[in-house]
């Protein structure tokens, strides 16, 4: 049977690659953690603790058999043995087996591909989201008609259990879904919040404006202190850059330029009415399910300068606003250095705070325990352990707060949000197996998404002494409890909506990869004030211009 992949997801899927990097470099709500029901208690390392959950028990007493063998390549050992043991203590007469791919992601889909050609594959659980190729194939298990079921131990539909945003489809036909994302990796401030008191700031309400931002830099840097741990080298300005924007250019009068209008080839009569009445509130207005981006329109709007050109009103503007907020004086001295890829800065102290990835919540806490030894970060196998670094040994651990991106507040914007890079990731696939062999495997995975197993799984991952913890975002299931401080981190935490995605924008900051460390320089030197606004918009235009017949050529592949 042939299945098609839809826009929706292979724009999904090309935004992970993305973030695949970002994560290496640094519905509803996201949901908080409330006020937990097991009493928890923090070691005096800081190291979130908290006593066990009660199991969930299915509603059927079903007696299962067979081997579960977990292959994803994302969590530790420690937090998925601990759903392990959970499950077989239920289930004493099946075997579940962890063996994590932690190698690249090429050698990850060979592993995985081997066992599938050869028509028995072992793996229970993978994934899956750099194997779209294999949908066509039926390589794996649909997950829609699973999620229509009861979840046995929480006793509610099972897609009700998971922020419905979460829920992508990996085909244009809705009832064929076959990767399931478990965790929402978001872009959002990370902030010392011991310093943040010590500077009078009031830590228990960050900014929530960009503006509010600027004050929180300057009350830094005014005190001696970087306002933001930030390095141009890195991808974090180009990725600031690109959010900062968006609101600029998610005005209908941009898509108007760039959108597929009817007799253009790409223009699709079943889309919705573009653009939505709730444009200015909704988030999620422009995406690719409400509107196609035709290239060839975009590229001629950007031939009579209404990108980065003279007719061009939103650039400079922007360009300026963004300069308030992330001035060159509020980073570090060695913020244009590529000499360094770990915040040391704000790790010891020396920085209010750090743009990343909700990756770097379990990464913070295993630092702080390691600042006693002066090094921070894992060395590759086989390296010299460097002498310590006395600046992080006299470092002294801290209270973590964090925020979502803030909101715009200029009169020149009329969207009335701020979208973030928010991407549901984890992408789990069950290799197609006979039926009674998939039951098991799925009911293990109902009962790792019930709340109290993510919740179980979430702490072993954020125990600072695991050093292979990792979450590479927020748990995609609703109603997770996690004991403190997580309570009052997450409190203010919500969706924002997703902005790498085809927009006018990509006409502005977008570009082949081989570009973007120019663009970043030219960002860069404008914040330090080696240039002005005019000056980066024409330099921005003609590296931009370098594109055009790359991009043609490949949007027409």
């Amino acid at each position: 049977m042939n299945v098609k992949i839809s826009r929706r997801a292979l724009l999904t899927m090309a935004c992970q690659v993305g973030l695949g990097a970002l994560v290496a470099a640094c519905g509803s709500a996201l949901l908080p953690a409330s006020p937990v029901s097991q009493q928890a208690n923090i070691s005096q390392t800081g190291t979130p603790q908290v006593t066990p959950t009660v199991t969930p028990k299915p509603t059927k007493t079903a007696v299962l058999k067979g081997e579960v063998v977990i292959a994803v390549s994302t969590g530790s050992y420690k937090g998925w043995r601990t759903v392990a043991e959970e499950y077989t203590r239920l289930h004493p007469e099946v075997q579940v087996s962890v063996e994590l791919q932690r190698g690249s992601a090429l050698q990850r889909d060979r592993y995985y591909r081997e066992q599938i050609a050869a028509g028995s594959p072992k793996i229970s659980l993978a994934t899956i989201n750099t194997l779209s190729d294999l949908f066509a194939q039926q390589a794996f298990i649909n997950w829609y008609p699973y999620l229509e079921r009861e979840n046995p131990y929480s006793k509610l539909v099972w897609k009700t259990m998971f922020i419905p945003e979460s829920l992508a489809f990996a085909s244009a036909d809705a009832e064929r879904q076959y990767m399931l994302s478990t965790e929402l990796l978001q872009v959002l401030f990370f902030y010392n919040r011991s310093l943040a008191q010590t500077l009078g700031l009031e830590a228990a309400n960050p900014p929530a404006t960009f503006t509010d931002l600027a004050v929180w830099a300057r009350a830094s840097r005014d005190a001696g202190f970087a306002g933001y741990d930030i390095l141009a080298a890195s991808d974090q300005l180009d990725w600031l850059t690109r959010i900062f924007a968006d609101p600029w250019y998610s005005a209908p009068e941009y898509w108007e330029l760039c959108a597929c209008q009817r007799g253009d080839a790409c223009y699709d009569m079943a889309k919705p009415a573009f653009p939505a009445s709730d444009w200015r509130t909704n988030v999620h207005f422009d995406d690719p399910d409400q509107v196609d981006f035709n290239t060839e329109r975009a590229w001629g709007a950007f031939d009579k300068e209404y990108f980065l050109g003279e007719n061009d009103s939103s650039f400079e503007p922007l360009l300026g606003q963004l300069k308030s907020a992330f001035d060159a004086q509020f980073m570090p001295a060695d913020w244009r250095s590529a000499a360094r890829n770990i915040p040391y800065n704000f790790l010891t102290g020396r920085a209010l705070m750090y743009p990343a990835g909700s990756y770097f919540i379990p990464a913070f806490y295993q630092a702080m325990e390691q600042l006693k030894s002066g090094k921070i970060g894992n060395l590759p196998q086989g390296r010299q352990t460097p002498t310590p670094d006395p600046s992080i040994m006299r470092a002294k651990s801290f209270e973590l707060g964090l925020f979502p991106c803030p909101r715009q507040s200029s009169t020149g914007i009329e969207v009335q949000y701020q979208r973030t890079i928010e991407q549901p990731t984890g992408f789990w696939g069950i290799p197609r197996k006979i039926a009674a062999q998939n039951e098991l495997e799925v009911d293990f995975v109902m009962f790792a998404t019930t709340p109290e197993m993510v919740a179980r799984r979430y702490m072993a991952e954020l125990d600072a002494e695991n050093a292979e913890g990792n979450i590479t975002g927020l748990s995609t299931v609703m109603g997770v409890k996690l004991g403190e401080p997580w309570t009052e981190l997450y409190a203010g935490l919500h969706t924002q909506g997703n902005m790498q995605k085809p927009h006018p924008l990509n006409m502005v900051f977008g570009g082949l990869p081989s570009t973007g460390n120019q663009r970043i320089s030219l960002i860069a030197d404008f914040l330090e004030g080696a240039s002005d606004a005019p000056a980066c918009r024409v330099a921005l235009r003609e590296l931009r211009q370098l594109n055009l017949d790359d991009e043609r050529a490949i949007d027409s592949v």
